[in-house]
């Protein structure tokens, strides 16, 4: 998923080579990582479901220094 540098080989969407370099780099590509253990592997198991489906989104509410905004993901409208 682009946390570690490729050691070999290439990967190619729709027939063309693309060089994924981060996990945004993968997601733009629509290339997501799917574990074999998902319950082990793909969750934060000592989190409530809630957070782990909020996990994707949270990088939209970090405030300028970087760090989570709590009270502005609390109050978000989520559509609907």
């Amino acid at each position: 998923m682009g946390t570690e540098p490729a050691q070999s080989g290439m990967i190619a969407v729709d027939g063309e080579k693309t060089a994924i370099n981060s996990a945004a780099d993968a997601l733009r590509q629509k290339i997501a990582l799917v574990p074999e253990d998902r319950l082990l592997e793909g969750l934060f198991v000592d989190t409530s479901i809630g957070l782990n489906m909020m996990l994707r989104i949270m990088p939209q509410f970090r405030d300028r220094d970087g760090f989570l905004d709590w009270e502005r993901l609390k109050t978000a409208r989520w559509g609907g």
